[in-house]
């Protein structure tokens, strides 16, 4: 049976990946699926600090199968990726479903698109809270201060969690390569390019707050 790495991303908690799998489900249909799946990612954060994007990319260069993504946006939303899949041409096999040629004119014209949505995004959300601001509507939940920096809070430390949980994914891979002591997991994660959730370089005592983290 054929193989294939699936990676599939949603930018917020309030998106599925219900559509995007389940078209790549009928792309490669008798084939088996290693899915890797990115949640609350923004497409404009960098490759190197996405574990998932480059745990599926290892993943699939180790088995030499083909890496799928439903959309060029759903691999990122920046000109680093053009930079990312020109450096890696002929290293590992990108499939885009809605792109046939991610090297040539298409594939340049697609990033354009998406880094331009992303940009045009937030200047809408920017110039509604302005237009907003100055009618007098005042923006957020302002009675009870104290609930919305506890969701805050809560927020960032499920965000730094599912973080966590993904390196610690990588770290099993690293232990059965046969690096066991911190500074060799630390060193391997630097060696990567992977990046701590505060985008910083791994030391020992980082890697055993990762393990140590519930």
């Amino acid at each position: 049976m054929n193989k294939i790495v699936a990676l599939v991303r949603v930018s917020t908690d309030k998106q599925t990946v219900e559509n995007q799998e389940y078209a790549i489900k009928q792309a490669y249909k008798d084939t088996e699926i290693i899915w890797f799946k990115e949640d609350d990612t923004s497409g404009k954060k960098k490759l190197r600090n996405r574990p998932v994007f480059q745990e599926a990319v290892k993943t699939a260069k180790k088995l030499n199968v083909p890496l799928v993504a439903y959309s060029l946006s759903r691999l990122g939303r920046t000109w680093e990726l053009q930079i990312y899949l020109e450096e890696n041409k002929g290293k590992i096999q990108f499939h885009v479903l809605d792109t046939n040629d991610l090297y040539g004119l298409e594939g340049q014209i697609k990033i354009l698109l998406s880094v331009q949505e992303r940009k045009d995004i937030a200047s809408r959300t920017k110039a509604a809270l302005t237009r907003l601001k100055a009618e007098g509507v005042k923006l957020g939940n302002r009675t009870n201060l104290d609930e919305v920096r506890l969701r805050g809070h809560e927020k960032i430390k499920s965000n730094a969690d599912k973080y966590a949980q993904n390196i610690k994914d990588i770290i099993q891979g690293i232990k059965l390569s046969g690096i066991n002591t911190l500074q060799g997991i630390a060193n391997a994660l630097n060696n990567r390019g992977v990046k701590t959730y505060q985008d910083k370089l791994w030391y020992p005592t980082t890697i055993k707050n990762v393990l140590e983290r519930g």
